[in-house]
């Protein structure tokens, strides 16, 4: 599926993160270097979320929740939205989604109304906490529904404890609030079963339809039975932008770290900026080095956490890991007597690369014979 097409298929997650990406252009053709240094600005007070002024200005709930203080702000969020909210769209469906960031971000609204009405709200973080705090419950019986809620509970418990050490970095009673709404729909909501019965006959039909490939494909000639399995160009230029914009929000998050106040804070926002500059740089130099190498005897490479024999595998099949606009694919192995397991498909098609490895697997066992 193409990067348009899933945008549009992941609608609530591509529409919100739009509207961020949008409105935060709007602010830097404002005031670009009071936006960039995450300053809070007269277009900030002006359209953001102030208790103090909602009685006249009832839309600033709604406006306020796409402002954002920074770039690392915006990219969080964004990043948040396209990644994991794209990958529990998938499974809970755009309405869902949708409800459960507005339930959030009012949430957040009353919270700062009760906690700190002088204070400029800005950002959608309380709406994505709602959905982040959501899939802690209703992802239980989704595909990798293990990642998914770790992902999640990494999301809400790194948020609420920067909130609790770094007051000027992170809203902690906004935040809050929007992951106990997100916790109570959770619970109230129904669940997402017709979503769940097209995403398993998506599934079955590309079970039917390898199945069907499967039988016609025939042994690899020796001689075209090795090759190196690398990342493809595609897949290289969006890791590396994407760790690109991580270096962004790591450099932006010190230079806000430079601005605050509060030392607690200002030490905190300055850590985790660096921390997050260190991770992409490291990141970049591992996706470096990933190959595999392929042949009659099996897949191996230094990358690869189990070997794959060909005598030891039953057969394989092209399938997904993780789900949403981060879509990835991969290639799963059934060995004759253990637990499945797979690799990355680094960027190539899955099924033509099972295909492949299926010809190189047939010769394998051909030779054996």
């Amino acid at each position: 599926m193409g990067l348009l097409r899933r945008l549009i298929r992941y609608r609530a997650s591509s529409t919100i993160a739009l509207i961020c990406l949008l409105t935060f252009a709007a602010q830097l053709g404002i005031d670009p270097v009071g936006t960039l240094l995450g300053q809070v600005t007269d277009y900030d007070v002006r359209y953001g979320f102030v208790p103090l002024y909602m009685a006249d200005e009832p839309w600033r709930a709604v406006t306020g929740v796409f402002l954002h203080i920074a770039p690392w702000h915006l990219m969080n969020n964004v990043g948040f939205l396209l990644l994991l909210g794209t990958w529990l769209e998938r499974d809970i469906g755009a309405i869902r989604l949708a409800t459960l960031f507005a339930a959030g971000a009012i949430a957040g609204d009353v919270a700062q109304l009760f906690g700190d009405p002088e204070t400029v709200g800005l950002g959608a973080s309380a709406g994505l906490m709602a959905i982040a705090a959501a899939a802690l419950v209703m992802e239980r019986e989704a595909p990798f529904a293990r990642e998914r809620r770790l992902l999640a509970l990494l999301v809400v418990s790194s948020t609420l404890g920067l909130g609790l050490v770094a007051p000027a970095f992170s809203a902690l009673a906004a935040h809050t609030a929007g992951a106990v709404a997100g916790l109570v729909l959770a619970v109230a909501l129904p669940r997402p079963v017709g979503v769940r019965m097209r995403n398993a006959a998506e599934s079955e039909a590309a079970r039917v339809a390898w199945a069907q490939a499967r039988s016609r494909i025939i042994a690899t000639a020796p001689s075209a039975a090795t090759f190196e399995l690398r990342p493809t160009a595609q897949l290289l230029a969006a890791a590396f932008t994407l760790l690109a914009f991580v270096v962004v929000i790591g450099v932006s998050t010190v230079v806000q770290a430079g601005l605050m106040r509060d030392a607690t804070s200002a030490g905190v926002a300055a850590i985790v900026g660096i921390w997050t500059v260190a991770v992409a740089v490291i990141a970049a130099i591992r996706f470096r080095r990933r190959g595999l190498h392929v042949d009659l005897n099996g897949v191996s490479g230094r990358r690869l956490k189990r070997r794959v024999i060909w005598s030891e595998i039953e057969s394989l099949y092209p399938g997904r890991i993780y789900a949403g606009l981060a879509e990835l694919g991969a290639i799963g192995f059934i060995p004759h007597d253990g637990k499945p397991f797979g690799i990355q498909s680094a960027g190539h098609p899955p099924r033509e690369l099972a295909a492949r490895l299926e010809g190189i697997r047939l010769a394998a066992a051909k030779s054996l014979s």
